[in-house]
């Protein structure tokens, strides 16, 4: 008769077809109500505390000429965790934010304070052009 799976438990966390393992984590998430895995939409972490302070240091080169791989390994997380928490502390320039100021004003929503709102807290040129073009259809358009 084929085996289908190893007496020898691997102690990797992966269940690899045991069916023990799958009944017991079937039974945790009827306990728990949720499964093991990536959060839900509304609950992802944030960026660490430090983080910011040291990412600053690093576009300024203090750290010395090293790339963001080695970087992540300094602070040791992974270049993907790296990428995600530059991406929630990025924000826009002065000359992009003045380029959409310039935008609303185009279209005659500089007033509004929605809009001057998305110029504030928007993270991309683009981001913040599409949520402005969103306003603007709302208002004249719909």
């Amino acid at each position: 008769m084929k085996k289908l799976y190893s007496k020898k438990w691997r102690g990797d966390g992966l269940d690899h077809g045991c069916p023990l393992r799958i009944k017991l984590k079937e039974n945790n998430m009827e306990k728990t109500g949720r499964s093991a895995g990536r959060p839900a939409e509304g609950m992802k972490a944030g960026v660490p505390k430090g983080f910011a302070r040291e990412y600053k240091k690093f576009l300024d080169g203090k750290y010395g000429d090293i790339t963001k791989r080695q970087f992540a390994k300094i602070l040791g997380i992974g270049v993907s965790i790296l990428h995600r928490y530059e991406n929630c502390i990025r924000s826009i320039n002065k000359q992009e934010k003045k380029e959409l100021k310039v935008l609303a004003s185009d279209f005659g929503l500089l007033y509004r304070e929605d809009v001057q709102e998305i110029i504030e807290t928007c993270k991309s040129y683009e981001e913040g052009q599409k949520r402005i073009m969103r306003v603007y259809t709302a208002v004249y358009m719909g």
